[in-house]
This record gives structure tokens, C-alpha cells and sequence, in this order.
């Protein structure tokens, strides 16, 4: 069982996410996780999909092709650092990613199947480390970082966004 990252591991902003992660198998619930979040996606009606809860804000669309996005760059991140990248991977602007992400081409079927293509991917990546390389560090946006702490900051942004789902989104 990969155990929890240790505060010095990470940036401090990543705790409120890391400290989301229930306590059990993270790979496991990483599969569990993706599962739900995938029907999830497929039983969000084409009219919610569309829906912002205030103006200004994103729509269920929006947020989802933005943990798409995320997904993607934090498994990037996981494999750098489990591969000992020296260099500084820069941050990224989350707000131009999804004002740049081309909506009308996305059926919530796609949204579905591009989060399950990039959570399968991770977890095969995942389960093939060692356990020695889980402490390996890269700096990500200045900042050292842990395999270890980006694998758990993988669950823990979905589980920051079903969150808001829940209480912003579909109360």
C-alpha cells in the first residue's frame, strides 16, 4: 500500500487536496474513483452539461474537460518525478487551458471516455512503480515535489471537484 505523503513532499497549497483522499489502497481508489466519475459523466443530462451554477463560472462541461486536462498533466508530473527529471516542469494557467478547450466538439460520451482513457493510463503507470521510487522528487513549478505526493494529488483533485459538484453544481 502506497503510504500518504508527508508534509515537506509537497508544495503547501497541495494538502487541501492531498488530505481529501480517503485513508485506504490509493490505487484502489483511484479505479473506484474513475468508475464512478465515469457514470457520473454519462448520466449528466445534455441540458446540465451546459449549466453554470453563477455567472462567471464554469459549466458542468467546463469542469469536466478541466479534470480531463488536470488528469493528464498531473500523471506528467507523477511519471517526471518517478523518473528523476531534474528540470523544472512549469505550472500551467487553468483558466486559459479551459477557455482554450474547444467545447462544442465534446458529448458528455467523450468527456467520459477521455477521463477513463487518461485514469486507466495513470493507474497502469502507477502500479508499475517500485516501491523506491515513490520518494524520487522533481521540482514542479519551483516547487519539490514526491511521486508519491502526485499520485495522491491525482484522486485528490476529482475528489475536490465532486465536491463541488455536490454542493455547487447538483445540490
Amino acid at each position: 500500500m502506497l503510504e500518504r505523503p508527508q508534509i515537506g513532499e509537497y508544495p503547501e497549497y497541495f494538502h487541501k487536496y492531498i488530505e481529501k483522499v480517503p485513508k485506504m489502497d490509493l490505487l484502489e481508489y483511484l479505479d473506484h474513483q474513475g468508475s464512478k466519475l465515469f457514470d457520473f459523466i454519462l448520466k449528466v443530462s445534455d441540458e446540465k452539461l451546459s449549466h453554470s451554477y453563477a455567472e462567471e463560472k464554469w459549466t458542468v462541461a467546463q469542469v469536466i474537460s478541466h479534470i480531463n486536462d488536470v488528469e493528464r498533466i498531473f500523471g506528467y508530473r507523477a511519471l517526471a518525478c518517478l523518473r528523476n527529471d531534474k528540470g523544472n516542469i512549469p505550472g500551467f494557467e487553468q483558466d486559459d487551458y479551459v477557455a482554450n478547450a474547444n467545447m462544442i466538439n465534446k458529448t458528455k460520451e467523450n468527456l467520459a471516455n477521455e477521463f477513463q482513457a487518461c485514469r486507466n493510463a495513470n493507474i497502469a503507470m502507477l502500479q508499475s512503480a517500485e516501491k523506491s521510487e515513490w520518494l524520487r522528487t522533481c521540482t514542479i513549478n519551483g516547487y519539490k515535489t514526491s511521486a508519491r505526493a502526485m499520485a495522491y494529488m491525482i484522486a485528490g483533485h476529482v475528489e475536490h471537484h465532486n465536491r463541488i459538484f455536490a454542493e455547487k453544481y447538483f445540490k
